[in-house]
């Protein structure tokens, strides 16, 4: 029997050859294994060395432009604050002006939601039964919980066994939406912006090393979990979303 690839994985395909340059496939995937190593090589750069120091080394070997730069992930919005990064200098750094700060955490300020991120495929499904309990035991009964899941079987198989242990609290409740990471402080960390608004501070993205950034949380899902809509934004400043 015959079997073929789901339709969206085939026309993704073709797409990505429209866009490859025409070569033979055997240059084709020479080049492939070139870029790669090169963004491996800027990966490395980067953990060991300062970004002003990769980019001029790119620049003066290999004559790469901005736009190429940012195709081999490094991040240009910030290489944009150092004017004379071309020559290897950190002079004249101009930082962005800061439009959030961190909120200062502290036991003497009273819970209100609590917001729970959860990545069944990570294996940490099994945790969240007890720590539900625990935060519907210690909680004050009027602090809701809402818990983030990746959509799938084991979402549904969560929420069922949760309703079993734990009652069908109304207090509790399930959103499906997809998440990059795991790690509550990957996600968001809670902060304010210029006017005192309340912000959640989303990192810039993760595992470009597979050929895109991934967002931190679902655009359309997080609002509806978590009270705000999610927004990345430009340079040093975290993205934000406001939660209400």
């Amino acid at each position: 029997m015959t079997e073929r690839l789901p339709a969206q994985l085939e026309a993704e395909l073709r797409g990505l050859r429209a866009d490859l340059p025409q070569v033979s496939s055997s240059q084709l995937i020479r080049h492939a294994r070139a870029a790669a190593l090169l963004i491996s090589w800027c990966r490395r750069a980067l953990a060991q060395g300062h970004l002003v120091t990769t980019a001029a080394a790119l620049r003066t070997t290999l004559g790469l432009r901005r736009a190429e730069l940012e195709t081999l992930r490094i991040p240009v919005d910030l290489l944009d604050l150092f004017p004379r990064w071309r020559a290897g200098s950190r002079d004249a750094f101009q930082p962005p002006r800061r439009r959030a700060s961190l909120v200062p955490a502290a036991s003497t300020i009273p819970l209100g939601p609590v917001r729970v991120v959860l990545a069944p495929a990570a294996g940490a499904a099994a945790l969240m039964l007890p720590l539900l309990r625990g935060l519907a035991a210690r909680l004050d009964r009027d602090a809701p919980i809402t818990v983030m899941v990746d959509p799938g079987k084991t979402a549904n198989e969560l929420r069922r066994i949760v309703e079993q242990v734990l009652g069908n609290s109304r207090r509790i409740r399930f959103e499906v939406g997809r998440a990059a990471t795991m790690f509550a402080r990957d996600h968001a960390l809670a902060g304010r912006g210029p006017t005192g608004d309340p912000l959640l501070l989303i990192p810039r993205g993760f595992r470009p090393d597979r050929g895109k950034e991934d967002v931190a949380l679902d655009e359309h899902a997080a609002p509806r979990a978590l009270g705000g809509a999610v927004q990345r934004a430009p340079c040093l400043d975290p993205a934000v979303s406001r939660a209400g």
